[in-house]
């Protein structure tokens, strides 16, 4: 499947769409241009009261970006209707965009919050913040002609504003709802701020791990009929690159295909290759990755470096018949291993409801409770509903005697038919992000972990083990 709409997922495609002034052309019943194609914008929402907002206080004070900048604005929310209500405040920011360089959506979600109950007359103050390389953009391919590939903060103008949607701007009683910001010179993002690790292209064009690109440009991949790689959607022509219904089948190259299909003649060959390493197994090397049910100092070292010299002596202790529950048996139980101190655990899936109707690897009889899916709880905007969720599910966990839990899901609403839809909280990432983290959080503060499920490129359950 290729993911031929690019960056245009959701809303970011209809504002984006609109700023083109592609929708000019439209009229039919519900209006004309952008009206006649969305009634009802994302972010959109009703309430039984009204809110009045004014904007207290912004930084950075001045008009220019550096990359260590964090944009925050104060905003006082004040009930002005005649019953109880919460609100939510949302703030989008426009990139600056040039025609045939980076892709870029016009409007996109950059942080919100929601109020407490207010009753007429009350007022809360909210405070939204996100930093200046969050308006980052991935570029691939280096159209900035700076020879870098990967996230740039481009020069330029970014509009920062309080919205009520995706699409109108909010009233804002004192103060200005919006504000420009300058970028002086480009900013390249070279390593992950949290991480710390190079960023790189991974996946695309000659630099693709595994020699096949995402893009259909490297040898073998190209289309059959015209000779090119894939033709993605682009701001510079909506019209000429929009996603048609059939796209010709590019080729796979046989060393490629061979990766999909372990046959009988190449686990021969595997089991016939001398060139392997003996693996060692029933080492006495003395290390424990727990001990009395405490997790030791070797154990959290190894859990907070991979790189550690000291896991191959660690798993040097494993004995066969440990593996092999572990790869055969480890998607919803892992029996304890007994030759590193790490005792038994009880994995189940469920991105809703701990066990899935009730069906717990321990206790069967026992009912968990069926929570609202993650679409319903992204549209309360409410971290910390998302936090009470996870907690909540975390604690049904722990009663029932499972301690890792397969969930949430993070994977975006690419298309209104997407299989796993109803696992995932909406197509934006800022919100599905926060509502995720807030949730995985709230299992974590109880002892549960969690393993969030298909983080990308999961859009169909058609076929989905197939080749």
């Amino acid at each position: 499947m290729d993911y031929v709409e690019d960056i245009y997922v959701g809303y970011k495609w209809y504002e984006t769409a609109d700023a083109e002034s592609y929708f000019d052309g439209v009229q039919n019943q519900y209006g004309s241009g952008y009206e006649g194609v969305v009634q009802y914008p994302f972010g959109y929402g009703l309430s039984y009261t009204t809110f009045s907002k004014e904007v207290l206080e912004r930084s950075p004070d001045g008009n220019t970006l550096e990359e260590d900048d964090e944009i925050s604005v104060k905003v006082r929310v004040t009930n002005t209707g005649d019953y109880a209500g919460r609100e939510v405040v949302q703030l989008y920011y426009t990139p600056q965009y040039y025609e045939g360089g980076i892709e870029k959506a016009h409007v996109n979600l950059a942080a919100f919050a929601k109020t407490s109950l207010l009753q007429p007359g009350e007022y809360e103050d909210v405070t939204l913040t996100f930093k200046a390389t969050d308006m980052a953009s991935y570029d691939c391919y280096g159209k900035n002609d700076d020879g870098f590939k990967g996230y740039v903060l481009e020069h330029g103008t970014y509009r920062i504003a309080l919205m009520k949607n995706a699409h109108e701007a909010e009233e804002v009683t004192g103060g200005e709802g919006a504000a420009e910001y300058t970028v002086s010179s480009d900013i390249l993002i070279e390593e992950d701020p949290v991480s710390g690790e190079k960023v790189e292209n991974r996946f695309t064009g000659e630099d693709a791990v595994d020699g096949v690109s995402l893009d259909g440009t490297t040898d073998g991949q190209r289309n059959s009929a015209t000779g090119e790689g894939i033709v993605y959607l682009t701001r510079a022509d909506f019209e000429g690159t929009f996603p048609t219904e059939k796209v010709a089948n590019r080729a796979i190259r046989d060393e490629v295909r061979a990766l999909n299909t372990y046959t009988d003649e190449r686990m021969a060959a595997d089991l016939a290759d001398e060139s392997d390493q003996p693996i060692t197994t029933d080492a006495d090397n003395g290390l424990r990755v727990m001990e009395n049910g405490q997790i030791t100092d070797l154990g959290l070292a190894l859990g907070a470096d991979y790189e550690d010299e000291r896991w191959e002596a660690l798993l040097d202790q494993l004995s066969v018949s440990e593996m092999e529950n572990v790869v055969l048996h480890g998607y919803g139980q892992v029996k304890a291993i007994s030759s590193v101190g790490m005792p038994a655990q009880t994995s189940t899936d469920g991105p809703a409801q701990i066990g899935s109707w009730g069906s717990v690897v321990n206790n069967p009889d026992d009912t968990t409770t069926p929570f609202p899916q993650a679409t319903v709880l992204a549209q309360t905007w409410n971290p910390q509903t998302a936090y009470s969720f996870g907690l909540a599910m975390g604690k049904e966990a722990r009663a029932v005697g499972v301690d890792c839990w397969y969930g949430p899901g993070i994977n975006l609403h690419c298309h209104p038919f997407a299989g796993r839809n109803y696992e995932y909280w909406s197509e934006d990432g800022c919100l599905s992000g926060v509502m995720c983290a807030q949730t995985v959080r709230g299992a974590k503060n109880v002892g549960v972990y969690s393993t969030i499920k298909h983080l990308a490129l999961y859009n169909t359950e058609t076929y989905r083990d197939g080749q």
